[in-house]
């Protein structure tokens, strides 16, 4: 199997990996609608448009943001494995065809000149693992702060359901 297009390659990743993100963000939003202020919102009179952008939406966007920053790391990693395997066309400046020309050539962990050519792809993937990682957190963080309202400036002071 020679996967040569970009697209179709990130096609294929993203066929199997739909699913467990599709399940996720259903059991965030079903979590999400047994909450207190969900129910403030339906006994408030609240429609279904202001209830979906105006609280589902802004809580589950960190959680959408971070998994898209996850599944990008994960796919990079994926398409790493699959370069390595020889499943993928081969192009010379994949970490896993560094990694496996590596092995090839040098002796891969076995000969002493074979340490710094493996060890720099995997030490770049590392790097970049941990990048996406504080990205994903600083990002959270941002939405998180930007989400941190008072509720008197969501909810009218008169509701009695919010306590």
């Amino acid at each position: 199997l020679d996967i040569s297009n970009t697209f179709v390659f990130a096609g294929i990743l993203s066929l199997f990996s739909w699913a467990s993100l599709a399940m996720q963000i259903r059991a965030q939003i079903l979590s999400l609608k047994e909450r207190d202020f969900m129910l403030c919102d339906r006994m408030m009179g609240m429609g279904n448009g202001y209830i979906i952008f105006k609280e589902i939406l802004p809580n589950i966007t960190s959680y959408l943001a971070i998994n898209f920053v996850t599944t990008m790391s994960n796919a990079i990693t994926s398409s790493v494995g699959l370069m390595l395997l020889g499943i993928v066309s081969y192009k010379s400046t994949n970490w896993g065809a560094m990694i496996n020309l590596a092995k090839a050539a040098n002796g891969g962990l076995v000969a002493t000149k074979g340490y710094l050519n493996i060890f720099a792809p995997v030490a770049v993937m590392g790097l970049f693992q941990m990048s996406c990682i504080f990205f994903s957190s600083g990002l959270e963080e941002i939405i998180m702060k930007g989400m941190a309202l008072d509720v008197k400036d969501i909810h009218p002071p008169y509701s009695s359901c919010c306590g």
